[in-house]
C-alpha cells in the first residue's frame, strides 16, 4: 500500500491531463492499495479518459465498487482486470466504467 500511496500523492500533480494509462498488473497492489489509489484518483478533476490495468493483484468486487464509485466523476473508465476476478452486481460495468477481462 505505501507504493500506492506515493503514486496517488503524486497524482494531485498531474491536474492538466486529461486522459491518463496506468499500468499497475501484477505489481502486488492488494486491497489497500487499491483502496488507497482510488482516493487518489479523486484527484484527478481533469481526467475525462482513464484507463487502468490492476490484473493479477488478487482484487474481487469490493475494490472495484470502491473503485467505480470514487471515479464517478470521470466520463470514461476502463478497468482491465484477469477473468477470474470475482464480481458482483454493483460492481458490474456502467456506460462509463468498463471493466475489461483478458
Amino acid at each position: 500500500a505505501e507504493g500506492c500511496r506515493a503514486l496517488a500523492d503524486g497524482f494531485s500533480e498531474l491536474l492538466p491531463l486529461s486522459t491518463l494509462s496506468v499500468g499497475l498488473g501484477d505489481n502486488g497492489v492488494g486491497s489497500d492499495g487499491c483502496i488507497v489509489l482510488a482516493f487518489g484518483f479523486c484527484k484527478l478533476l481533469q481526467v475525462s479518459d482513464l484507463s487502468v490495468d490492476l490484473g493479477y493483484n488478487e482484487l474481487g468486487a469490493e475494490e472495484l465498487d470502491a473503485l467505480r464509485r470514487k471515479l464517478q466523476h470521470v466520463s470514461k473508465v476502463k478497468i482491465k482486470m484477469e477473468a477470474e476476478t470475482p464480481i458482483d452486481d454493483k460492481s458490474r460495468g456502467s456506460e462509463n466504467f468498463q471493466i475489461r477481462y483478458f
